[in-house]
């Protein structure tokens, strides 16, 4: 996988994100049993039916940390940081000793840095630890919120507060808590680090303790990927997509599985068919986070599927479909080569 696409400064929380919070204080029981049912549809990953439920006019001037909260969450899963964040405050004033509501808040500044100025990232930082240290204070045992400062302290240039040392004693006190996040962590610092026979060694040893991890197998592939181990890897984004979520970051990461399984097939030719498969699921997505490739990249990669299989007249209608929209100059540019190539062919 190429660097531009491996070491992103951006960073988001990929451990455990389902703490407990109770339906909303304050309202009649049949609309406690409607915001619990948004609240398990949300967890179900039935997106949809969680928007319908938390957005609809009954529930507007409702003063509950919760829905404010899930509403949150739905904006951040949407891409709207600005909306998300607006929203944990909210739940915040409502509710200032619920760490999963600092959590979230944490995970809407780390999304941010995607699209601040340098100079409002030094802020940024601040406002970002401020939130994940008050989630450790309220729940010291979340490997979710440790691991989130540790991405901040691996990625987050030193000038803005990013230190390798205290990365690797926040993964000390991972390990304390659990062996296989511990591991798990140090693989994540050595992957940044390009140390890749070292990450491979920890994320392989916490997988043999939790080998059902969504987010195991998701860095252990990309991790192969870095290495051009296109078959392990491909195999792994595979397996990927196929495991149970614990939360929504996982469920992200399933969605990014399926399209870099797509990938990995068009680009290295192995697996056609189940790349196809992967490409073609992918596309159908619920979700159009900014950490998803957009549907245009995809729909390249489904098209040098084709072309591979041999259907090239399939491979040039679609390429020339992608062209006739906004698409960015990179992959404009690897279409028309491509096209080039295909017509000569």
């Amino acid at each position: 996988m190429k660097k531009s696409t491996a070491k992103r400064l951006t960073f988001t929380f990929l451990g455990l994100s389902l703490w407990g919070i109770v339906a909303a204080p304050g309202l009649a029981d049949t609309e406690k049993e409607i915001i619990q049912q948004g609240i398990e549809a949300y967890h179900l990953g039935n997106y949809q039916k969680s928007r319908q439920i938390f957005s609809h006019e009954r529930f507007a001037k409702a003063e509950s940390g919760v829905l404010s909260h899930y509403a949150g969450r739905l904006a951040y899963l949407d891409g709207n940081f600005d909306q998300a964040e607006k929203l944990f405050k909210q739940a915040i004033n409502k509710n200032p000793h619920n760490g999963a509501y600092f959590y979230w808040l944490a995970v809407t500044y780390a999304a941010q840095f995607r699209t601040v100025s340098f100079f409002s990232a030094s802020s940024l930082a601040d406002q970002f630890l401020e939130a994940a240290e008050t989630a450790i204070r309220l729940e010291p045992n979340s490997i979710a919120a440790h691991y989130g400062l540790l991405q901040f302290y691996t990625y987050a240039p030193g000038i803005v507060g990013g230190s390798l040392k205290k990365a690797r004693k926040r993964a000390d006190i991972i390990f304390s808590l659990d062996d296989a996040a511990g591991n798990f962590a140090l693989a994540s610092i050595a992957r940044y680090e390009e140390d890749y026979l070292s990450a491979e060694e920890f994320c392989r040893k916490a997988l043999a303790i939790a080998p059902q991890k969504v987010r195991y197998h998701y860095l252990l592939a990309l991790i192969l990927s870095d290495q051009n181990k296109h078959a392990e890897a491909a195999k792994h984004f595979f397996r990927t997509s196929e495991l149970e979520p614990d939360g929504p970051f996982e469920r992200i990461q399933i969605w990014a599985a399926l399209y870099y399984a797509g990938r990995t097939s068009a680009e290295s030719g192995l697996f056609l068919a189940q790349g196809l498969s992967a490409i073609k699921k992918y596309s159908k997505r619920p979700l159009n986070h900014p950490d998803l490739p957009k549907q245009e990249w995809a729909e390249f990669r489904l098209a040098s599927i084709y072309a591979l299989q041999g259907r090239k007249d399939d491979a040039i209608k679609q390429m020339n479909q992608i062209l006739t929209r906004e698409i960015d100059r990179k992959l404009r540019k690897k279409i028309k080569s491509n096209l080039k190539k295909l017509k000569r062919s």
